[in-house]
């Protein structure tokens, strides 16, 4: 017996303030039967699935049964967690702290269960965990309601305080009542069973959170009980910050993405109100995405820490405000060390003091896909910044920058690396608006691309700050360029590229270029045009042309009314085609701006690529030549009417109109205004 006071554990506190049920087009409901009653009772936000006024005690068990119903007319998955919302802990009569979620149990049995006490611990005994530990049911389907008949699954909760359980778990004369609050949610979503024109995989991704979160206690416990997918139901205010708690040892994987947590912020805003250290703390695997979080006392946002650490960002706008009394390096957007990793995809991060992003002197891997990064901060700041860890730490920094937009101030640094025994650092694209400086780098800053509108610095005792490869730059950079790369002077912008790399800087000189059998050209900024004349001219096999700065080329042909392009295996990166364009054989079309029609018109049934291109024209297929297979990923497309015995593969396109006269057509997570397929009889159209 628990001996000296009363408690109400289980009583009013004990809520469901977090059953919270999703519908959008979805029916569904939850409802509940205590023991002892034969009537469904539907649970909402205030329902108290337990018997009111109970004192709980060593043997004291109580036993639930949970339905889960698809009222709706379409078929839906689920996904119901029982987990502790938040709690209050006290102090025991040994003067030492404890927490009831420590002691009382629970164990989770399918079906409609009608027990005693005893049969009812003796089902769950062997699988039963602490309230502490969160349940997850998985994702559950349910077949839509059909003539009045709907589908259900039921399961039976017994919850109960072991016999074994003494004086560790009863409070002192005085202390604070201990009390749990229990959450139990119910999340629905479409499933892949209706159908519509196509087929029945258009909401197969569709997602639902474990649980939704509208204070900071609520978002920790979920983390603290192991609940993988959270999304944020309203605004947050931090007092405390967050944290992401590593992995157990016995848990922990090489591939530290492996069980991460995905906090949905779903629009919201995340507030820290602290005045000293890091809103969330991450040392463990976690994505957040889709939302804001701001500081507003000069203290760091988030800051990823240890080996067990994984960190994705996207679509995420993370501000740091206020000076505070912090130096810079603690007054980041996002901060890492001690081996910890972090990837970028997207997102805006500023820091009105300190940086956008910064590694510290222990360490880490970081990744920047994109984004846009600011400091607002002195000349000693930066928007990003990577150290590394001194050579008896073994913990190096390795840092990636794809691409995203990185400001200073007026004599500021948009990139700085300190890296005394940094391993590899490299830059393969993005814009850096500010000074870029490589401090103590043996290795030097790999620069493979990218635009940089300031210049470079160099500190320290260390050679070889830089090794440039590639890039567009506002001055000389010459005598930083690696072997084997040289500097292409474009009216005052500077373009560097590899020494056996012809350069043009006209029409004449592109012309003798191609006439040369020159397999790799590259235009200096201005206006250029081809000529294709009866097969005999030239050709372009095997050749790449790619544009340097404004680059606009017209191509015209003596065989037909567009520009006909005669060669295979031809490449245009960086071109702006003024003309109509098509090519005879497989091409690949990189980062291009097309006017007029762009013609697939592969005479051998090869390949037409385009990558991150703008069709501001038709694209079309010819009528003259059999085509091959098309591929278009991520284009802007104003116009597309095409036929024949080819397959068109759109893929994260946003299209105006599409016309098909019946040509096998598949589109993946595209944007269609219009869709015509009104003439197709034969061909497969899939959108995904």
């Amino acid at each position: 017996m628990l001996i000296g006071t009363t408690f109400a554990w289980f009583t009013d506190s004990v809520t469901s303030a977090n059953n919270i049920i999703k519908s959008g087009n979805l029916d569904v409901e939850l409802y509940y039967q205590a023991e002892g009653q034969t009537d469904w009772t539907k649970v909402t936000e205030n329902t108290n699935v337990f018997k009111a006024d109970t004192l709980w005690e060593p043997g004291h068990t109580e036993v639930v049964k949970l339905k889960v119903v698809n009222e709706g007319t379409l078929a839906l998955k689920y996904h119901l967690g029982v987990n502790v919302a938040s709690e209050i802990g006290s102090v025991n009569v040994n003067d030492e702290a404890f927490k009831l979620s420590d002691f009382i149990k629970f164990g989770i049995v399918d079906g409609a269960q009608t027990y005693t006490r005893d049969q009812a611990i003796a089902a769950v005994d062997a699988t039963a965990t602490p309230l502490k530990t969160a349940y997850n049911s998985g994702t559950t389907a349910l077949e839509a309601k059909n003539d009045g008949n709907t589908d259900e699954k039921i399961v039976t909760m017994v919850v109960y305080m072991p016999t074994t359980v003494g004086n560790e778990a009863n409070a002192k004369t005085g202390a604070a009542v201990p009390t749990i609050n229990l959450g139990i949610n119910l999340y629905a979503t479409q499933m892949t069973a209706e159908s519509d024109s196509f087929n029945d995989q258009y909401d197969k991704d569709a997602w639902h959170p474990d649980m939704e979160v509208t204070t900071a206690a609520d978002l920790q416990a979920a983390l603290n009980n192991g609940v993988t997918n959270i999304a944020l139901a309203d605004d947050i205010d931090l007092e405390e910050p967050i944290v992401i708690p590593a992995p157990a040892a016995s848990t922990y994987s090489l591939r530290r993405n492996a069980n991460a947590v995905v906090i949905n912020l779903n629009g919201k805003k995340i507030t820290s109100n602290l005045t000293s250290g890091r809103a969330i703390l991450v040392q463990g695997a976690a994505e957040i995405k889709n939302g804001t979080i701001t500081t507003t006392n000069g203290v760091g946002a988030i800051f990823a820490t240890g080996k067990s650490a994984s960190l994705i960002l996207t679509d995420m706008t993370v501000a740091v405000t206020g000076t505070g009394t912090n130096k810079e390096w603690i007054l980041t957007a996002v901060g890492a060390a001690n081996g910890a990793k972090v990837v970028i995809n997207n997102g805006t991060y500023s820091a009105e003091k300190g940086y956008g992003l910064v590694v510290s002197t222990t360490g880490a891997d970081v990744t920047i896909n994109d984004g846009i990064f600011t400091t607002e901060g002195t000349t000693e700041s930066a928007a990003v910044r990577f150290d590394s860890g001194w050579d008896n730490s073994k913990v190096y920094t390795k840092a990636v920058i794809n691409g995203g937009v990185f400001n200073a101030p007026e004599g500021g640094f948009a990139f700085t690396a300190n890296n005394a025994y940094g391993k590899d650092i490299t830059i393969n694209g993005g814009t850096f608006n500010g000074k870029v400086a490589s401090h103590y780098q043996d290795n030097g800053v790999v620069i493979n691309g990218g635009i940089f509108n300031d210049k470079l610095f160099e500190g320290g005792n260390h050679t070889d700050k830089y090794q440039i490869k590639g890039g567009t730059f506002s001055f000389d950079p010459t005598k930083r360029v690696a072997e084997g790369f040289k500097v292409v002077d474009a009216n005052g912008t500077y373009y560097v590229v590899a020494d056996d790399v012809t350069v043009a800087y006209d029409a004449a000189g592109l012309n003798n270029a191609i006439a040369a059998g020159k397999t790799e050209v590259v235009l200096a900024e201005g206006d250029y045009a081809l000529r294709f004349t009866n097969h005999t001219n030239f050709n372009l096999n095997d050749m790449t042309i790619k544009g340097l700065g404004d680059v606009n080329l017209a191509i015209s042909s003596s065989e037909a009314w567009y520009g006909r392009v005669q060669g295979s295996n031809v490449t245009f990166e960086n071109i702006h085609f003024t003309s109509s364009v098509g090519a005879t054989g497989k091409a690949t079309y990189n980062n291009c701006t097309f006017d007029g029609w762009t013609i697939c018109a592969s005479s051998n049934k090869e390949e037409t690529t385009f990558n991150n291109c703008t069709i501001n024209g038709c694209l079309n297929t010819s009528t003259d030549f059999s085509s091959g297979d098309v591929f278009v990923n991520n284009c802007e497309i104003a116009k597309a009417e095409y036929s024949g015995s080819m397959t068109m593969n759109f893929v994260d396109c946003q299209i105006g109109e599409i016309i098909i006269w019946n040509a096998n057509t598949n589109l993946t997570n595209c944007q269609v205004t219009e869709l015509d397929n009104s003439n197709v009889t034969t061909a497969t159209v899939t959108i995904k």
